[in-house]
């Protein structure tokens, strides 16, 4: 068997999601960064583990490698690493190299492996395996593990995706999965590490590649995902989530007959080899193709601001009440804050940043709380959205006092009528996931008969004023949003 190596160089990382090193001496790309370059080749024969360690005297650039050729040793070496930081108990080492009938001589060889391996990895510096009460625990610096940087990359792509930060989530995520190379510990020979590590590793891998491809998705690079997606749905024909993105990918590249084919194909697997319909999301995709397109935002709706400096945190947290939120009830979040802080434009550009979660489109409003000239009244603002959600006008439809020629004709309908109006309006959403943003709201009696009354739906609202009563009563949750730092105003007056 080909021996088991520790490549070495320069300010690097313990490897263990590499399973092929061709050569013990190879020069790389770049002195600085070792995983971002192409897969290497598989060895010729047998596989190997890769321990990037502390090498600085070989020089930017260079690799070396120590053979480790005893499998005990790599298997101990690989249950150190998979606890970096952490002591691990003589008895889990035990049952980790000799399986549950260990010799008895198993204490003594236990202390000679590690023995050998302090030897292996001694570069002058420190031990980096150090003796604890009961165990043993191997020394590895922040960003040295590779396993360690991939799940750091797999939480800072989920954060950036909750943020809406989509460029931001698939570029991260490339980086992570890039420091695959192959099976993880595919040349430690141990049962009980395999059983317990592997599963669990390619479980965050493909979590990492749906959260990465979702992220292009939401980029609108959808031609550039569908060869991945088939590949992976082969791979992991079981998975609902990978047919889910196919079909998605399918339906935004303009192949609606493949989107229904590939729900066809994930059904069959499903009933066949689980005995199970297809989960909701595959149901709603393909309900959604049947329907084809679906009215969608009125033309009322201007465009968010290109760029939006200063209010990454307020993005976040509105994303983060509708995570919250979402699957519960509908969600109302209110921007509360003066003038001039910049109340509309975090609306528009957050209801920009979602809208991919907003299949059926969105619905936009001024209702003028705080401006010059009487405030939209509800009525009205029902007849703007009724109309924009396709309902027509006469019996069945919009009551008499809708919109006028040229624009919103004035308010006035009994309390009966307005009652019938919103009762309409709740009844269409109820059917569709569409975000209502309504902007300067004069008070919560203002916006609660213009509030969508499904789980799927969300409603935001921006005010110079509290709502105290629109949290109380309805549950909204309150973003306060103070003016930007002048010094920031001043560089963004500077750039314009």
């Amino acid at each position: 068997m080909r021996p088991f190596l520790i490549a070495c160089r320069a300010g690097q990382a313990p490897d263990l999601l590499d399973n092929s090193l061709p050569r013990a001496l190879r020069p790389a790309t770049s002195p600085d960064r070792l995983y971002g370059e192409s897969p290497s080749p598989p060895a010729a024969a047998g596989d190997v583990l890769r321990l990037v360690a502390e090498c600085d005297d070989l020089g930017s650039g260079s690799w070396t490698a120590v053979p480790v050729p005893a499998a005990k040793h790599r298997v101990l070496l690989a249950a150190l690493l998979l606890e970096a930081g952490r002591p691990v108990g003589l008895d889990e080492l035990t049952e980790v190299l000799w399986g549950p009938a260990p010799p008895v001589t198993a204490r003594v060889s236990l202390q000679n492996y590690v023995m050998r391996l302090r030897r292996i990895l001694a570069d002058g510096a420190p031990p980096r395996i150090v003796t604890q009460p009961g165990g043993y625990l191997i020394n590895v610096e922040p960003g040295e593990l590779d396993i360690s940087r991939f799940e750091s990359a797999l939480a800072a792509g989920r954060a950036a995706a909750r943020a809406g930060a989509w460029e931001e989530a698939a570029a991260v995520l490339a980086d992570g999965l890039a420091l695959w190379r192959g099976e993880p510990l595919s040349a430690v020979p141990s049962e009980v590490l395999l059983a317990r590590e592997v599963p669990r590793l390619a479980e965050l891998r493909l979590q990492a590649l749906e959260a990465r491809i979702d992220a292009e998705l939401h980029l609108g690079r959808p031609a550039e995902v569908i060869v991945e997606l088939r590949g992976l749905v082969a791979a992991e024909p079981l998975r609902e989530r990978l047919h889910a993105l196919l079909m998605t990918a399918l339906v935004r590249d303009g192949q609606q007959a493949g989107a229904l084919a590939a729900y066809q194909a994930a059904r069959r697997v499903l009933v066949d080899e689980l005995g199970a319909e297809p989960g909701p999301e595959l149901q709603r995709l393909q309900q959604q193709v049947l329907a084809g397109p679906q009215p969608g935002p009125p033309p009322r709706r201007p465009a968010g601001p290109g760029q939006l400096v200063g209010r990454n945190a307020e993005l976040a947290a509105l994303t983060g009440l509708l995570d919250q939120d979402a699957a519960q009830t509908v969600v109302i979040s209110v921007i509360a804050g003066p003038a001039g802080a910049g109340k509309t434009a975090l609306a528009l550009h957050w209801a920009q940043q979602v809208r991919d979660r907003f299949p059926d489109g969105q619905l936009y409003l001024n209702l003028r709380g705080h401006g010059p000239g009487p405030p939209v009244a509800p009525a009205d603002a029902l007849a703007e959205f009724l109309a924009a959600l396709g309902v027509p006008a006469g019996p069945g439809g919009l009551a008499p006092g809708g919109l006028a020629p040229g624009g919103l004709a004035p308010g006035g309908l009994a309390p009966a009528e307005l009652e019938e109006r919103a009762a309409r309006y709740r009844s269409v959403l109820a059917e569709r996931r569409v975000l209502v943003v309504l902007d300067d709201a004069a008070s919560a009696e203002h916006v609660r008969p213009l509030l969508p009354g499904a789980a799927g739906c969300a409603a935001l609202v921006t005010s110079r004023d509290p709502l105290i009563g629109l949290v109380a009563r309805d549950g909204a949750r309150r973003l306060d949003l103070e003016p930007l730092p002048p010094g920031v105003r001043a560089r963004l007056g500077s750039a314009r």
